[in-house]
């Protein structure tokens, strides 16, 4: 009798609510498109120009001919909901815009973004990544940079830029965005290049583009580099409640079913 009763309490009082419950989560309940793609690339700084009034700072002091460097890269990617700014047969243009993607240098224990600090507010921010695949030229090119420009007139500008040569593309799967890559350049030959730049105006009595009061530039060929996807399309965390929900209520029901109560005969 007992063991009915659970059976018609179950039914009568958590069919409706439950129901409701996985209706909830199987509505809200959709793939995780937005994946992390992460990398690093590697190599050795091949030259270095600075001048100007302006005291670079430690990175550019440690930052010599000879020196090995390494840069960190990172995209959030989306393949449903991010098409291409610009796209042809051969050609893609991703505009990243303000975030969602990022490229730090770093030399011995200094390092360097585009995002640093400035003592002048940003006035354009960009982070670009552009896929070329010709004939005879190819490249896969990222690039970070600001820029603050003003009639007062000053301007400062930052970049960060990674280059790969046409041969390297051969390791890239078409125009694809979101793949497995790792590569060490053979026999001393290089992948691609690194650049930095750093350069602007402050004194009032010069116009930006007329000379720059500092200009650092620093170049590194590519010797290796290694692209990597951090997660898969997979299903968030609420599709994963449901299933442990639908569980439970499957547990408690056999439960029920095969614990009949019995009463202390008195």
């Amino acid at each position: 009798m007992l063991t009915d009763k659970c059976h018609v309490w179950f039914n009568q009082n958590l069919v409706i609510p439950v129901a409701t419950l996985i209706i909830l989560f199987s509505l809200l309940s959709h793939p995780a498109n937005a994946i992390i793609i992460e990398g690093k690339v590697s190599g050795v700084i091949t030259d270095v120009f600075t001048e100007g009034n302006r005291s670079d700072g430690a990175f550019f002091d440690v930052a010599v001919v000879g020196q090995s460097y390494h840069a960190d890269f990172w995209y959030e990617f989306d393949e449903n909901n991010f098409p291409p700014t610009y796209a042809q047969d051969s050609f893609r243009e991703y505009d990243f815009g303000l975030s969602s993607m990022g490229i730090v240098v770093h030399v011995g224990n200094e390092s360097y973004s585009s995002t640093t600090s400035s003592e002048f507010p940003l006035t354009h921010f960009r982070n670009m990544i552009n896929i070329f695949r010709g004939d005879n030229f190819s490249y896969f090119n990222m690039t970070t940079y600001n820029l603050y420009s003003a009639v007062n007139p000053r301007s400062e500008n930052r970049l960060i830029d990674i280059n790969f040569y046409s041969t390297t593309m051969d390791y890239f799967s078409d125009l694809d965005l979101v793949q497995d890559i790792s590569v060490v350049a053979t026999n001393g030959s290089s992948l691609g290049e690194m650049r930095l730049l750093d350069y602007g105006t402050r004194d009032g009595d010069r116009y930006p583009g007329d000379f720059y009061d500092y200009d650092a530039n620093i170049y590194g060929n590519i010797t290796s580099f290694d692209m990597q996807v951090r997660g898969s399309l997979v299903d968030e965390p609420d599709s994963l409640g449901l299933i442990a929900l639908a569980l439970l209520l499957m547990g408690w029901r056999y439960r029920c079913h095969i614990k009949p109560i019995h009463k202390s005969k008195k």
